[in-house]
């Protein structure tokens, strides 16, 4: 059985791909949405915090979302006494190309 995907998972893998999220520094990205350009921030905790309107409602949203993803596919390092920290930022276009990747080897398998 399929399982059918969350939109707000499916518009934030969207943003990821089409490179519009720019890394600012300390935690802070620049997120190109449909609506406008929002500001996604990781908090102290870890935690990320958005300024649209439905992150503001609903304390989620796909600018965030996209984030956490965009993230989750870089590189980690062991740091010692600290377990995994993220590397230097990797540039859009090598995200696009990852994920990229992963679809086409995804679509050989299904199709074998």
């Amino acid at each position: 059985m399929m399982r059918r995907r969350d939109p707000l998972f499916e518009k934030a893998l969207k943003l990821v791909e089409s490179g519009r999220i720019e890394f600012l520094g300390n935690g802070v990205y620049n997120v190109v949405g449909d609506h406008g350009t929002y500001i996604v921030a990781e908090d102290p905790a870890g935690k990320l915090n958005c300024n649209c309107p439905g992150f503001l409602q609903k304390g989620r949203c796909s600018h965030a979302a996209a984030v956490m993803l965009l993230t989750k596919t870089q590189h980690r390092k062991r740091v010692p006494g600290r377990g995994t920290a993220l590397r230097e930022q990797a540039p859009a276009e090598q995200t696009r190309s990852v994920l990229k990747k992963k679809r086409a080897e995804q679509s050989n398998k299904a199709q074998a």
